[in-house]
């Protein structure tokens, strides 16, 4: 399942320049079960056989600010772009499997039967960053255009299971 929110702010100055304000958060959940073939089938077409399970559940969340606009300078306009942004993301993952020893691959049956959670983990991160980029016109057919971006990333995980552990 996948829910999400976004909302923009945008603010025009009078003279070419315009404030904005983006912000997203984003939720995504689900879980699946699925089986397979482990192993290499034997002569009587009987193979070892996994059922695996999966839980997971993410959010991430952004927030983006920016001012851009046109200034003059040397008799001409020229374009600005600074801005700052900033985002986390949390993430819950569960695993779990079950062995069946022996099936019949051309009749295969394998019974609903409960997949404990054996692995699991948390894991967080965070990023922000300032950046910015100007057009400068030199002259009618030559544009400079400089820019660049300061980031700061951090991410931790703890263990779930089998034990919990510290951050």
């Amino acid at each position: 399942t996948a829910k999400e929110v976004y909302a923009e702010f945008v603010h025009r100055f009078d003279d070419d320049w315009v404030a904005k304000a983006a912000y997203i958060r984003r939720s995504i959940d689900g879980d699946s079960r699925y089986g397979y073939i482990n192993g290499l089938v034997r002569l009587d077409n009987r193979a070892a056989y996994t059922l695996q399970a999966q839980s997971g559940e993410t959010t991430w969340q952004g927030l983006d600010l920016n001012l851009a606009g046109r200034f003059r300078l040397w008799g001409r306009k020229h374009d600005l772009l600074i801005g700052a942004n900033h985002s986390k993301r949390d993430e819950t993952s569960l695993s779990g499997s079950v062995g069946i020893p022996q099936v019949d691959i051309y009749n295969l049956y394998v019974p609903d039967r409960p997949i404990p959670f054996r692995f699991g983990s948390n894991t967080r991160s965070e990023q922000s960053g300032l950046y910015g980029q100007t057009r400068l016109r030199l002259a009618d057919p030559l544009t400079l255009v400089l820019g660049g971006r300061v980031s700061h990333y951090r991410s931790e995980s703890q263990t779930l299971l089998p034990t919990p552990g510290a951050w």
